[in-house]
């Protein structure tokens, strides 16, 4: 029994703590952020905070996983969608309205705490190529994708492409349209027939 209101307790505060994380790093950026703060914040103790997360940057991976984790909406635009390419957009669009809202300077520190820890952001990414890979296949067969190169191969080159794209976009502090240019580079690297170009535009009207 005291296992069990160990067990919610911590649930709870992983909760509280996460949120209070993601609310002070896109106030003041993630290096100014502590974890007296967070602590603060989410009206937590040290102790109950270190009982859940070894540190800031275990937050961190798990705010990143709690967005990445909220799916409903995706996949009632994938449903919604009249073919593979905007499902495929659908999917893309995903990190690239969380990039915007934590906005460049936050997602770079964001990017570069996922990178050390190796298990966050990136990480679910490319796990999303059980996704991509039957939607560009089926996109070629149609001649939606005139790019003719293996299914997989492309999606790699995409998603590398994404990540490139979003760290010159961090590097440059926003300085150009995220999306635009995502988008853009995608399209040329699939070749996607002229006459369904643009359908990503769709994704925020």
């Amino acid at each position: 029994m005291a296992k069990e209101k160990t067990a919610v307790a911590n649930s709870r505060n992983s909760g509280k703590i996460v949120a209070a994380a993601r609310e002070l790093i896109k106030e003041k950026g993630y290096l100014e952020v502590s974890v007296r703060d967070i602590c603060q914040r989410a009206d937590v103790s040290r102790s109950s905070f270190y009982s859940v997360f070894s540190g800031k940057d275990a937050v961190v991976v798990q705010m990143i996983r709690s967005l990445k984790d909220d799916v409903g909406d995706v996949l009632n635009h994938i449903i919604a969608a009249e073919n593979d390419l905007e499902r495929i957009w659908c999917l893309y669009d995903n990190y690239i309205t969380v990039a915007l809202e934590f906005g460049p300077d936050v997602m770079g520190s964001l990017l570069f705490v996922d990178m050390q820890s190796g298990i966050g952001f990136m990480e679910q990414f490319y796990l999303y190529n059980d996704w991509f890979c039957p939607l560009v296949k089926n996109c070629q067969q149609k001649g939606i994708i005139q790019n003719q190169n293996g299914h997989k191969e492309l999606v790699d080159a995409a998603v590398n492409s994404a990540f490139g794209i979003m760290l010159e976009w961090c590097r440059k502090h926003g300085s150009f349209d995220l999306r635009k240019h995502a988008f853009t580079a995608h399209e040329a690297i699939y070749n996607v027939h002229p006459d369904y170009r643009g359908l990503w535009k769709k994704q925020k009207t």
